[in-house]
């Protein structure tokens, strides 16, 4: 299980980007539990947990799972107390590191330092990543706190209630909408795992206090919420949670209105089966739809995504927004603003969980790196969803007005505040500009982000199919299979179409890939940045090109530069790089069997020529098995004189020096 996995982003996280989320009523705690029932497991769990003594096993197993339970419906309290008592009673690594993530989420920050020290001992092989977690609690301690914004007032908006309301969207100056898992009247089905409603989406009169359900045909029986709009307002995109064979997966729809009601909902583009999207938000003047997912060509658990609109009016596939914005971890939550996005990640140093962050985009349209907007905005709970009210919707005495949604708690699960900054006595008397309402974050050396994007090439030869003629060309190799290895991480990837994939990497660690697709040689390739941190910048991106051979079985491959002296059949030391190269194919290719040939000219006797060749076949061999001796099953030698040549000379006496250099070769077969 990796443990890496960060829940507890707001509800709708939660809810709808999981699988397999079963109605079945159950009976016991254990069951509900790994049904994702967590609202139901809950009381299960306190009642049968009294039946062991706390030196028991399963007594420290149904603390991880109560825990792991409360984590789930974000209730941080009961879960950080059932992790604690989890570890007390001897879980192991698993307890410590959600116990440590828990006090990290209630800004218990040294306590956390501490269990995280703690598991570098128990697991050695993860230290890497838990000092970057003892380095942003030390972040979160020291430097985030001096970017507090006083001026800034926080408190639930009056909608809240103890149910869930979170990722508002402002439609215009007297409008919101938002998500809730709230009971109409105390009416309507559970949710298993919250124990709340099915979420829908809800619009709000700011002005006159009227709250109003969706209608069909954008809310249903399903999980719908994370709603916005286009410029025009007649078109909609939303998640939509739903599945007609048990397993729920989320989508992104559009919905369009004709001027009396809104159309049926369709899928936005083309979605892959089993991945997971949602948080729609357009940008660039309805341009560019940018969104979250779970596709596994990222890197995340949840990265964004963007769609480009085309001329057809449909969206394009789907591609991963720059590295440097994504993360480890999850992000989620887009929202727009004039030119800068605001998003949420709970990896990139933060409070505890879920922070918001803002990103601008540049007139040649890169990217800013994310900037943290700080207290009282963000806390160690989740904090996402971030909205900035336009200037003509304020009173009177308000300065600047935001929206945001978080889990502090105060009211119920996920709560939707209004963050409120009054005008001053001098803001009266001058004309108040735009103010950007967020606080730039320094971000540690140490915790710089650096990726490695790599590519995937086979050779393009000048006769197809022909590895013996020149190469004019490489191309990229899509769907090929990279195992990517270092000391902390052992995960497997599949290259994009355009044979790429992009991996976050650290300085001062080997990376080792071995990349093979079927009807390819395998190749391993290691890798590593030995530069400083303060060297390199925030974001950089390093390229590494990994060639991959066709396989042209039963075809004669000539080795290049394999000479001997004359009537000689020992390997010089020119010929020793060729084989070399034979070497480094056996290692990554162990189930290979490849056959080495040696030709000579046609000078010479025959028996003389065929000893000769098969002596010199022989040599390749052993000089092979020298340098790995397991090679020894997967190697064979033939010597074919002067019987098979490359150049046909009718009279041997007429072929030149270069034609007859042509015919004394040595070659490898894969057999």
């Amino acid at each position: 299980m990796n443990m890496r996995i960060a829940f507890g982003i707001g509800l709708f996280l939660c809810l709808i980007f999981s699988s397999c989320l079963s109605t079945k009523k159950v009976n016991d705690g254990r069951t509900a539990y790994y049904l994702k029932q967590y609202a139901v497991a809950i009381p299960f769990l306190k009642d049968e947990i009294n039946s062991y003594s706390e030196d028991d096993p399963a007594f420290a197993e149904y603390c991880f799972l109560l825990g792991s339970s409360y984590k789930y419906i974000n209730d941080s309290d009961n879960s950080l107390k059932w992790f604690i008592e989890s570890a007390k009673g001897g879980y192991g690594a698993e307890a410590f590191y959600e116990m440590a993530y828990m006090l990290k989420k209630n800004e218990r920050y040294d306590d956390a330092i501490l269990g995280f020290r703690r598991l570098i001992r128990m697991l050695p092989d993860r230290s890497n990543e838990l000092r970057k977690e003892i380095e942003k609690c030390n972040i979160a301690k020291d430097r985030l706190p001096l970017l507090s914004d006083k001026e800034h007032i926080v408190s639930p908006l009056e909608i809240s209630t103890p149910y869930s309301e979170y990722s508002p969207y402002l439609y215009d100056n007297e409008t919101l909408y938002f998500t809730s898992d709230r009971l109409d009247d105390g009416i309507g089905d559970l949710y298993a795992w919250t124990g709340n409603g099915f979420s829908d989406i809800y619009s709000y009169d700011l002005i006159d206090g009227i709250l109003k359900k969706i209608e069909s045909p954008i809310n249903s029986k399903d999980n719908e919420g994370v709603i916005s709009f286009n410029i025009e307002r007649d078109i909609a995109y939303f998640t939509k949670c739903s599945s007609d064979i048990g397993d729920h997966f989320c989508k992104i729809m559009e919905s369009k209105f004709d001027g009396r009601e809104w159309s049926k909902p369709d899928e936005a583009f083309d979605h892959k089966p089993n991945v997971n999207y949602g948080d729609p938000v357009l940008i660039e003047s309805d341009s560019v739809l940018i969104f979250s997912s779970n596709d596994p060509t990222g890197f995340g658990a949840h990265d964004l995504y963007y769609c480009v609109l085309m001329d057809d009016g449909s969206w394009s596939s789907p591609e991963l927004m720059p590295t440097y914005l994504n993360s480890l971890g999850n992000e989620r939550f887009p929202t727009w603003q004039n030119d800068t996005l605001y998003y949420s990640s709970d990896y990139l140093p933060g409070f505890g969980g879920l922070d918001i962050f803002k990103t601008t985009l540049n007139k040649d349209d890169s990217w800013t790196k994310p900037v943290n907007v700080g207290k009282p905005i963000n806390s160690p709970e989740d904090d996402y969803s971030y909205v900035i009210a336009p200037r003509s919707s304020l009173e009177f005495d308000v300065k600047s007005k935001v929206y945001f949604t978080t889990t502090r708690g105060l009211v119920g699960n996920d709560d939707i505040y209004v963050g409120v900054k009054y005008k001053t006595e001098k803001d009266h008397q001058e004309e108040v500009t735009p103010i950007d309402t967020t606080t730039e974050v320094i971000v540690a050396e140490s915790l710089k982000n650096f990726f490695l994007q790599v590519t995937i090439k086979e050779k393009l030869f000048a006769s197809l199919n022909n590895p013996n003629s020149f190469v004019v060309g490489k191309k990229t190799v899509s769907n090929a299979s990279i195992k990517f290895n270092s000391a902390d991480r052992n995960d497997l990837f599949v290259s994009n179409e355009n044979g790429q994939i992009l991996i976050p990497i650290d300085t001062g660690q080997m990376y080792s890939f071995l990349v093979g697709k079927e009807g390819y040689l395998n190749n391993g390739v290691a890798y590593s940045i030995s530069k400083d941190y303060s060297e390199l910048e925030d974001g950089q991106v390093f390229n590494l090109d990994i060639e991959i051979e066709q396989i042209f079985e039963g075809v004669e491959i000539v080795l290049e530069n394999i000479y001997y002296d004359f009537n000689e059949s020992f390997i010089r030391e020119d010929a020793k790089p060729s084989l070399d190269y034979l070497v480094k194919v056996l290692k990554d290719n162990p189930a290979l069997q490849i056959q080495l040939s040696s030709h000579t000219d046609c000078r010479g006797e025959v028996q003389y020529n065929l000893d000769l060749s098969q002596k010199r076949a022989q040599a390749a061999v052993d000089y092979i098995i020298s340098q790995i001796s397991k090679a020894n099953d997967q190697l064979t030698s033939i010597g074919y004189g002067d019987s098979v040549p490359e150049i046909e000379c009718p009279v041997c006496d007429e072929c030149s020096e270069d034609e007859h250099q042509i015919n004394r070769r040595t070659t490898f077969k894969i057999l």
